[in-house]
């Protein structure tokens, strides 16, 4: 159970930066068309 713990909180982790990511990505795509 431990381990299924570390390995939720990892991918929950892993998540929020591909999103993080994405948005970042999105908001750039959208200041170099807009700009």
């Amino acid at each position: 159970p431990n381990n299924f713990n570390i390995l939720q909180g990892h991918s929950k982790a892993t998540m929020l930066l591909i999103c993080n990511n994405a948005a970042q990505g999105i908001l750039s795509s959208f200041f170099f068309k807009y700009a």
